[in-house]
């Protein structure tokens, strides 16, 4: 089984620099005495944790201290996820899901900077109008193999002013349409890396999208 204990320390190491452990698969790292302890980074494994703990569980008990979480979505109960003020990096991977839990869980992460998704597969589906996620403090987005991502989940990602860099790998169902809506949310984009392809290895053609895109690297393979 995968050891999931909380374990603090002492009170001496409770008031010293925060600690990281790895517990087989997870990473975890605590806070010092002046606030409630709890895991800060929390890497995830596809199995049930000892002492009867669901992944579902672990997340929901450090919520409110968890600054990193890699995790997989078909392990976790991603609709009674609520609110991780503090989770400034989300990695989700090698699992089916679809576009709108994608969304909703990335509305109870206000404070999210770096967005990784790997191997999401699913069917992806237009979303409704008006729907919008702010994600003011968002700089990074790495999306790979995400089948289950349409065009309109970057119209649904608003106030995207931080972002600046962009890379998209094998998201075929992610049009010209939806890679347009995304440089006109994100007017201080810097980069963007796109091949609807997982292979990489092939050169991309260049393009500069009129003067305000000035300044940008945009690689798209079409």
């Amino acid at each position: 089984m995968v050891s999931a204990a909380e374990s603090f320390g002492s009170p001496e190491e409770r008031n010293s620099s925060p600690e990281q452990h790895d517990y087989q698969g997870h990473s975890m790292s605590h806070h010092d005495g002046a606030t409630q302890p709890g895991i800060e980074k929390l890497i995830l494994q596809p199995r049930w944790l000892d002492r009867g703990l669901t992944t579902t569980d672990l997340i929901l008990r450090n919520r409110h201290t968890l600054l990193y979480l890699k995790t997989f979505p078909d392990e976790v109960y991603l609709e009674s996820l609520i609110e991780m003020p503090c989770l400034r990096h989300l990695h989700l991977e090698h699992a089916e899901s679809n576009q709108w839990l994608i969304l909703d869980l990335l509305m109870v992460c206000p404070s999210l900077q770096i967005l990784h998704l790997n191997s999401l597969s699913g069917k992806s589906e237009e979303g409704e109008e008006g729907f919008s996620v702010p994600l003011p403090y968002l700089q990074k987005i790495y999306l790979n193999d995400c089948s289950c991502l349409g065009s309109s989940f970057f119209h649904s990602l608003d106030n995207l002013n931080a972002l600046t860099e962009v890379s998209m790998y094998g998201c075929h169902s992610i049009t010209e349409q939806g890679r347009k809506a995304l440089l006109a949310k994100a007017p201080n984009l810097k980069t963007i890396h796109y091949y609807p392809w997982k292979d990489k290895s092939s050169p991309s053609d260049h393009y500069l999208l009129g003067p305000a895109q000035m300044g940008r690297t945009i690689q798209w393979e079409l």
